[in-house]
């Protein structure tokens, strides 16, 4: 696009604008919020595989903030929702009391580009088969298996005993937050062909069935919270601070 051509469609947008402000006053939202919340609700249903009974919601916007980039209140909620590089997220639902985001980017280019959020709080549940089919992708040669329940998380697969050829084992283990937006399965107890291994040689395998997995989410938020439900873990997140960008 010429120099022109984008200060053209910029007086444009901005003249639109105005109009649209003016008009705001007849209604209790506010044209400007409609036509925004329809403009995110593109680029975001553009961003994704995967997008069902996704709804968002905007508080009534100031226009002159809204220039720099600045949105006030933001809610968002989705039955999945799924990101092209990353696991298919269920029930989710999204609140920001603020964002900064690239209005530039968001208007010709159809995308969203956020720069930070305010006291914003986001949760989801990760399916044990999206978990499972991400282990599978890492480590085929597995054929994981892995089964979460309120109380305990269980790993079953094959894997290769002293080089002699792959055997069924089953590992009890416990997930946490490694980094920012990256979760860490370690195992805390092991047994192979139904024999609990002895202490020196669960430790061997101990390393070789740690695995860690990067959770794809293109906003600037990190993992606050990690819950085991019936199937499924529940992941709450939150604002990312600096240590949190330094880990990404």
């Amino acid at each position: 696009m010429r120099l022109t051509d984008r200060k053209t469609m910029i007086l444009t947008v901005f003249t639109l604008g105005i109009l649209l402000f003016s008009l705001g006053f007849f209604s209790s939202k506010g044209l400007l919020s409609t036509l925004m919340e329809n403009i995110l609700y593109k680029a975001l249903t553009n961003e994704s595989r995967v997008a069902e009974d996704l709804q968002l919601a905007l508080e009534p916007l100031g226009f002159f903030p809204l220039l720099s980039g600045e949105i006030r209140g933001v809610s968002l909620s989705a039955t999945r929702l799924a990101f092209p590089a990353g696991p298919v997220f269920e029930d989710l639902s999204f609140i920001a009391s603020g964002m900064k985001l690239d209005l530039g980017v968001l208007l010709f280019e159809r995308r969203l580009e956020i720069d930070r959020f305010e006291r914003a709080d986001l949760s989801f549940r990760l399916s044990e088969e999206e978990l499972t089919a991400a282990i599978s992708r890492d480590l085929p040669h597995w054929e994981p298996e892995l089964r979460i329940r309120p109380e305990e998380i269980i790993l079953a697969g094959r894997i290769n005993i002293w080089n002699r050829g792959f055997v069924p084992f089953q590992a009890s283990v416990r997930i946490e937050q490694a980094a920012a937006n990256i979760l860490r399965l370690t195992p805390t107890g092991f047994s192979v062909a139904g024999l609990d291994l002895f202490d020196k040689l669960f430790d061997k395998y101990r390393q070789e069935l740690t695995w860690e997995y990067p959770v794809h989410l293109p906003w600037p938020l990190q993992i606050s919270d990690l819950l085991l439900g019936q199937g499924f873990l529940e992941m709450n997140w939150k604002e990312q601070t600096m240590k949190g960008r330094d880990e990404r």
